[in-house]
C-alpha cells in the first residue's frame, strides 16, 4: 500500500500594514485599483458613468438628510481589522472632528456602508468579490 501526499498551496495573508508597505515601495502604484479583503488583494472594477452617478446620487441624498450629524465618506477605506480594508462606494460614519484624517474609520465608526449594485457595462453575472467584503464586515462586528 502506498501513501500519496497531496500538496496544498499555502496561502499567505497580507496584513493592512503589508498592503500599505506595497504602496510605499512601489509594488502597488497610485493607479492600481485594489482593496484588501481577508488578506487577499482584490481588483476593483473601473468606475463607469452609471456607477459614479449612483454613488453621487446617494452621497447627495445623504448629505441633505444628515447634514452636520454624520460624515459621508465616498469610496474611501474602512479598516475592518488586521487583514481587511475595503473601499465601499459610500460609508456613513459617526461624526468626528478630524473627519477621519488621523486614521481610517473602523467598524464602530460605521453607521451605514454601501456597495452600488451597478456593474460595468458588458460584465455579466455576479462579480467575484461582491460577497467577500460583506463577509469581512460580518467578521469584524
Amino acid at each position: 500500500m502506498t501513501t500519496q501526499v497531496v500538496a496544498h498551496p499555502v496561502q499567505h495573508l497580507l496584513s493592512v500594514r503589508d498592503f500599505y508597505k506595497m504602496g510605499e515601495v512601489g509594488i502597488l502604484g497610485p493607479d492600481d485599483r485594489v482593496e484588501l479583503i481577508e488578506g487577499a488583494l482584490i481588483d476593483m472594477a473601473p468606475i463607469g458613468s452609471p456607477h459614479a452617478g449612483m454613488v453621487t446620487r446617494l452621497t447627495n441624498l445623504f448629505a441633505q438628510l444628515l447634514a452636520g450629524r454624520a460624515v459621508l465618506s465616498p469610496q474611501n477605506p474602512v479598516r475592518l481589522g488586521e487583514h481587511s480594508e475595503p473601499q465601499p462606494d459610500l460609508t456613513v460614519l459617526r461624526a468626528r472632528e478630524d473627519f477621519y484624517a488621523d486614521a481610517h474609520p473602523e467598524p464602530a465608526d460605521v453607521l451605514l456602508s454601501s456597495k452600488s449594485p451597478i456593474r460595468p457595462s458588458g460584465s455579466t453575472g455576479r462579480p467575484r468579490c461582491r460577497s467577500m467584503p460583506a463577509t469581512a464586515y460580518r467578521k469584524s462586528g
